[in-house]
């Protein structure tokens, strides 16, 4: 087997991986550390309110001081129906409610139901109920309803000790990063003890765990070869999210297929399993690929940005693409990320080719090619049969990736246009090679499962 050149882990200062693996839930500072100094997005920063301002603590505590007081109020008046999973020998975690994200968790769930008990934990922004996970009896709770439950007074009481795990780990962080930064990264610190605390007693039994990202509240709540981390987009090597992969501990990871397994094993750690057994969402996808009925042209699958430097980048690339279009009489519609908002485009005057889709799939098979920055949305692409022309303006390095069947990936900004009239044209790589293993990944998956059970029992 070919060694692996773990240039990300090496970086990892041994004092701190050290800390962290004694402490776990310091993962949550160091995660928000390192994402700030690499420019990267905190993407919960929109759903949780003053998350990234001083005055959070102070918001926090009197969220869940109101929450003790419903609670209060329903116990007494027996309003408060809420029970707790004792036997439940699954959790799926859901964090939001787009069918690329919930379809291979809910298709997985649907496998195990009859001889298990499935439980959803979903967050706020996700809007899942049983009518979407047809033919089981699951319960669902969410995050909101666990937080009635939350011990005030062991809160308060880790405020101060989170002072401590904060500074401790800026200090160890081989990153430069501000007060500010520091500030954020003791607020989702807070945060990280809330969502552990609230989470305890439904993992009282300390369930297989399914999800995207394998946070502290998760890991510190079950036995770490009961984790199953699903990739949900693209791995990158130099693993600047840190959502997907925390390096302090082995967990298994279920993989879209081998070319990922590097970047992976460059940040996981050593003991982690990597396993390439593709997903259920792009099944999915490969067996509608014959299902199309272009009516447009060109589809632009918009990429989540925020930050100065990559929105010059992103604007010549948006800029070049509309004008490719105009100058060949070409038909164009911009479907925006789940985090994006039309603002952005609004202000540019490009909003007339924002259009609404369903899903991802329902774009994909109304047009002719399709067009991305940095997306994990070629992958889609690729897999549903819709040739598309990936820029790769981050430098991201997914050049490296090809060929890849119905993906093209210009040298430069410049070969943009060149790429698109190529994927028009019909003049794609002519090969096998694909970045998803397509077909039986549900019976991969639940077969592993499965194995680990007799292992463990």
């Amino acid at each position: 087997m070919t060694e692996i050149n773990r240039e990300y882990f090496s970086k990892i200062p041994p004092v701190l991986y050290q800390y962290i693996c004694q402490n776990p839930i310091a993962y949550s500072a160091y995660r928000v550390l390192h994402i700030r100094s690499n420019e990267g997005i905190l993407t919960e920063a929109n759903e949780i309110p003053f998350i990234k301002t001083p005055v959070y603590v102070f918001a926090l505590i009197s969220y869940l001081l109101i929450l003790r007081v419903v609670n209060f109020i329903e116990i007494i008046t027996q309003r408060n129906q809420m029970t707790y999973l004792t036997k439940s020998t699954h959790l799926f975690i859901v964090g939001t409610s787009e069918n690329y994200r919930t379809f291979s968790l809910k298709s997985i769930a649907r496998s195990i139901h009859s001889e298990s008990e499935v439980a959803f934990l979903c967050s706020p922004s996700a809007r899942i109920d049983n009518s979407t996970v047809k033919d089981t009896d699951c319960k669902i709770f969410r995050h909101t309803e666990l937080h009635k439950n939350v011990p005030l007074t062991s809160v308060v009481l880790f405020l101060f000790k989170a002072v401590a795990i904060t500074i401790q780990t800026k200090n160890m962080t081989p990153h430069q990063t501000t007060i500010y930064d520091t500030i954020i990264a003791y607020n989702y610190l807070i945060t990280e003890f809330v969502k552990k605390r609230s989470v305890a007693k439904l993992m009282q039994n300390e369930p297989y765990v399914h999800t995207y990202s394998p946070m502290p509240y998760l890991v510190e709540n079950t036995h770490e070869d009961k984790i199953f981390v699903y990739q949900h987009g693209i791995q990158w090597k130099s693993a600047n999210t840190l959502m997907a992969v925390p390096f302090y501990v082995p967990l298994t990871y279920f993989v879209w297929s081998s070319v990922w397994m590097e970047s992976f094993e460059d940040a996981a750690h050593p003991d982690s399993k990597i396993i390439p057994v593709g997903s259920p969402w792009h099944d999915h996808l490969a067996k509608n690929d014959n299902n199309q009925n272009p009516t447009f042209d060109v589809l632009l699958l918009s990429q989540s940005h925020g930050h100065t430097p990559n929105d010059e980048k992103y604007e010549k690339f948006v800029r070049t693409v509309i004008h490719t279009c105009e100058e060949n009489n070409l038909t164009l519609k911009i479907k925006l990320h789940p985090k994006e908002s039309e603002g952005w485009y609004k202000n540019r005057g490009w909003n007339s080719f924002v259009e609404s889709f369903e899903d991802i799939d329902d774009a994909l098979q109304q047009s002719r090619i399709a067009v991305t920055d940095s997306s994990s949305a070629f992958v889609e692409s690729s897999v549903f049969g819709t040739p598309i022309v990936v820029g790769d303006i981050l430098d991201g390095d997914l050049r490296s990736l090809a060929p890849i069947r119905n993906v093209i990936f210009p040298a430069n900004m410049g070969d943009v246009p060149t790429a698109i009239q190529n994927a028009l044209n019909g003049k794609i790589p002519e090969t096998d090679r694909t970045v998803v293993i397509t077909g039986g990944a549900t019976e991969r998956i639940v077969k592993i499962i499965n194995s680990r059970k007799e292992e463990l029992y």
